[in-house]
């Protein structure tokens, strides 16, 4: 007999499709489990159970049938070992030629990992730090609100995260992702993270309401971590810049100090007596007069000359004095 046609003889003979001498052969052993763990959708009779004895080959094609559905991830289920022999005669195998060895319930299991929602925010938040143009000595990235959805427990083996951004990714503001999760190079579940991002810098900020005009010391201000995202303007972040510079507006305690809210002080006041001094080479020559405007230290502004009573322009030097360019 040719080993192809003994193989299609023993399967057969195995599904009672052919009558043969049951004394003749020896019956394949099953020794079923109490309990089993199994990783698939489908249980097969080679996860709940070990063949031993009988023709090698039947044996083999024992192993591949399908007996049970498996447990959801991470749960539980139990059969009847009675219904694994009904499943045994829907796949028309001849129980004859089995001795099965089973427990009245068997156990199911499947074991699963979870997905955290802290490892996929920390996912994310390196691959913006990874992709946007930010300097990490300019702040630290902060997620202010986070939502995750899609199926979080994947098959027990090696993961692997693949995030796909948006199209259009901002350094602030809300985004989002979908995160690839594979299991041993299979996909396992696909996630979806919804997500109000900000950046979190040191800026120069009010230690005390401060008014309108005043000029600012190093005594009203300090440094403090604030979020970017809240922001209009472009803040300060050097105190030793916004020293001696005068405010445009009101600014509330803990509030940021913004470049465009401040300008420089003012050295003359518009009214004040001067002194007016034209100097070329050798040649000093001082005069009394009058600013016609205020004026920050280095503006040109408009002089009146008290001796000639004419108006010229002159370059704020200090409270009291103003040089023509000559």
């Amino acid at each position: 007999m040719s080993h192809r046609f003994r193989y299609l003889f023993l399967a057969l003979l195995a599904f009672g499709l052919v009558a043969g001498p049951a004394l003749a052969m020896e019956k394949v052993r099953i020794i079923v489990k109490s309990k089993a763990s199994v990783q698939q959708d489908i249980v097969r009779l080679m996860d709940i159970a070990a063949l031993e004895g009988g023709d090698s080959e039947l044996a083999e094609s024992l192993r591949y049938l399908e007996v049970a559905s498996a447990p959801p991830l991470g749960q539980e289920r139990v059969i009847r070992s009675d219904s694994l022999r009904r499943r045994l005669k829907q796949h028309r195998v001849n129980l004859e030629s089995l001795e099965i060895e089973a427990p009245p319930f068997i156990r199911l299991s499947r074991d699963a990992q979870e997905i955290s929602e802290d490892f996929i925010k920390r996912l994310l938040v390196k691959y913006m730090e990874t992709h946007l143009p930010w300097k990490r000595e300019r702040g630290r990235f902060s997620i202010v609100s986070f939502r995750l959805s899609g199926k979080r427990l994947i098959p027990e083996g090696k993961a692997t995260y693949e995030v796909v951004p948006p199209r259009r990714l901002n350094l602030v503001g809300r985004a989002t992702f979908r995160v690839l999760v594979r299991v041993d190079g299979n996909l396992a579940t696909r996630l979806w993270a919804v997500l109000d991002v900000d950046v979190l810098a040191p800026v120069v900020v009010a230690v005390r309401a401060l008014p309108k005009g005043h000029v600012l010391q190093t005594r009203d201000v300090a440094i403090q971590e604030v979020r970017l995202g809240r922001l209009t303007q472009e803040p300060f972040e050097d105190i030793s810049k916004v020293v001696g510079k005068q405010l445009a507006r009101r600014v509330n305690q803990g509030e940021p100090i913004m470049q465009n809210r401040v300008a420089d002080a003012l050295v003359i006041k518009k009214g004040a007596l001067v002194t007016i001094i034209a100097e070329r080479g050798l040649l000093l020559v001082t005069v009394p007069g009058v600013a016609l405007e205020n004026g920050e230290k280095g503006k040109i502004i408009r002089v009146r000359n008290l001796n000639s009573l004419r108006t010229i322009f002159a370059r704020v030097s200090d409270a009291s004095t103003v040089r023509v360019d000559i």
